[in-house]
């Protein structure tokens, strides 16, 4: 039914109104021209306006009812196409792996319950600051800003309607004078950010609570939609990060070894890699416990990391096995890196007695494309490379070029 039009009833009402009156008239005029009499025309006259002023009645009351019924099919409507809105910002959100994915559902959701709003999903970051994530609708004003929030200081709903509100939220710019509301997003850990909302102007009661109402749940769930992608952030991270010295694990070195030989594939250059193995590492554990071989493992790991370039990383492969993979590095570069790691060893200082056990280590090196034809052989020949270190008397610094030469 389109706003505005008659309905079939107002309709139906209307003819049954005007044929009543009609009708009436009709008898009137007939009782007049076969009695003659005044008083028959006068009862004739106000039988029909009293008929009149009954369907009158009747038409004025059936119009409202069918008002009513109007309004509570709208109101239905409207609502069933909020929480439809609400299920696909629930369904988007939960579908989103990254914060932009999250960011275009909130923009297709307020697009949709909110037209013609303007507004900014930000979350909190240092301090009072907020970081803005999305933006929409800036006709309304610059909706751009950071700053503190009331509401999410508050962790509650702020209403402002511009104009009896002698405050308002830091974020808003001065210039603007109109309506806004601020719904705090919060996740279960305390608010994580706002979800600013702005209208041309202020809406009337029934609708002020609609919006309160949708914005309360899509912020609810924006919150969560955050912590999970922080969650997940924190998973895969703990995922390639080795517990014990920090560093990336094997599954992160592999990861990250990808990109390095499509790089150097596309670039037509090369890599070097250096595997590290402890030595005696067995006979400490044995000697003074695992916790002691822990303790030096962290330490190792430090030092590669205190002797590696920026472009470099170093990982923990397994055991005391760790592995640096330098992209761009040349046979002569690589070695020399290696050979600087293992001397710098001598003087290193640790929790284990020299007398009992002293560090060092055994290196061995390898680089693509000379080496190797992938990262797997590659690192292959770099373990092989430490191996012949090992049987060599340890300590020391093995390339697979000696080796090739070698043999």
């Amino acid at each position: 039914m389109v706003s505005g039009d008659p309905s079939p009833l107002d309709r139906s009402v209307t003819a049954g109104l005007a044929g009543s009156i009609i009708l009436l008239a009709v008898i009137a005029a007939l009782v007049t021209r076969l009695s003659g009499s005044p008083a028959a025309i006068v009862v004739a006259l106000i039988a029909s306006a009293s008929l009149s002023v009954l369907f009158w009645r009747w038409y004025t009351h059936a119009s409202s009812r069918l008002r009513q019924q109007d309004e509570l099919v709208h109101r239905l409507q409207r609502d069933v196409a909020d929480l439809k809105a609400l299920d696909a910002l629930t369904a988007a959100i939960q579908a989103s792996r990254s914060v932009d994915a999250l960011t275009e559902a909130v923009l297709t959701f307020v697009s949709a319950v909110f037209p013609g709003s303007a507004g900014t999903v930000a979350t909190r970051s240092t301090g009072k600051d907020l970081e803005l994530l999305a933006t929409w609708g800036t006709g309304l004003g610059t909706v751009d800003r950071t700053g503190s929030c009331y509401a999410v200081r508050d962790r509650q709903t702020f209403v402002s309607d511009g104009i009896s509100h002698g405050f308002r939220c830091p974020h808003v710019e001065p210039t603007y004078v109109g309506p806004y509301v601020c719904f705090p997003i919060t996740g279960q850990v305390g608010a994580a950010g706002v979800l600013h909302l702005r209208s041309a102007e202020i809406p009337a009661a029934t609708e002020a609570s609609r919006r309160r109402h949708l914005g309360e749940a899509a912020a609810s769930r924006i919150g969560i939609g955050l912590e999970t992608l922080e969650l997940h952030d924190v998973l895969r991270t703990q995922s390639l990060i080795d517990p014990l010295t920090g560093l990336p694990n094997r599954r992160a070195l592999f990861d990250h070894a990808k990109r390095v030989h499509s790089q150097a594939i596309g670039a037509g250059g090369g890599y070097s890699v250096i595997v590290a193995d402890v030595d005696r590492f067995k006979v400490l554990n044995d000697t003074l416990g695992h916790p002691a071989g822990d303790t030096i493992l962290v330490t190792f790991a430090r030092h590669l990391q205190r002797h590696i370039r920026t472009q470099d990383i170093a990982c923990r492969y397994g055991g005391e096995e760790f592995v640096v993979v330098m992209p761009d590095a040349s046979p002569a570069v690589a070695s020399q890196r290696a050979e600087s790691m293992r001397a710098a060893l001598g003087s290193l200082r640790t929790t284990v007695p020299p007398s009992v056990w002293r560090l060092s280590a055994s290196f061995g090196v390898a680089t693509f494309p000379f080496d190797g034809n992938s990262f797997a052989d590659t690192l292959r020949r770099a373990d092989e490379a430490m191996y012949e270190s090992k049987l060599a008397g340890r300590d020391r610094v093995t390339s697979a070029s000696q080796r090739s030469r070698r043999a």
